[in-house]
């Protein structure tokens, strides 16, 4: 079953993209007219990492689903990102992401979190 997106999982997917405009892989660019997609390192559906930008990868089209050697295709995806991350993060996301947290509570931490960011940086101007 896939997981429904909303205005958090597109703000989360932008902001990782903006932060990181090149694919952690293979290193295409967004400004070379790549398509980049922000990737869950650790599942979508565990709420306490689903927003922690700590938890995406960015990846072009081609390593994130379409090529043969994709994420998404690899018959062992930890071992495809942690050559990225390394076995310490992997180990960190992994053990944060089995701890509970409704996706509601996640959902509107991470958007206070921007408004929060949002409101510092207009100070900061």
């Amino acid at each position: 079953m896939r997981t429904k997106l909303d205005n958090a999982d597109i703000k989360w997917s932008k902001i990782a993209r903006e932060k990181t405009p090149y694919c952690q892989n293979c290193g295409k660019r967004a400004t070379d007219g790549w398509v980049l997609n922000a990737h869950h390192i650790r599942p979508r559906g565990r709420s306490m990492t689903r927003y922690d930008l700590s938890n995406a990868l960015v990846l072009c089209a081609y390593c994130h689903t379409l090529g043969d050697q994709s994420v998404h295709r690899s018959a062992n995806q930890e071992k495809w990102v942690v050559k990225i991350i390394g076995q310490k993060e992997w180990n960190r996301l992994e053990k944060l992401s089995v701890k509970y947290k409704s996706r509601d509570k996640a959902r509107k931490e991470f958007l206070e979190s921007l408004t929060t960011n949002e409101r510092t940086n207009t100070k900061k101007n």
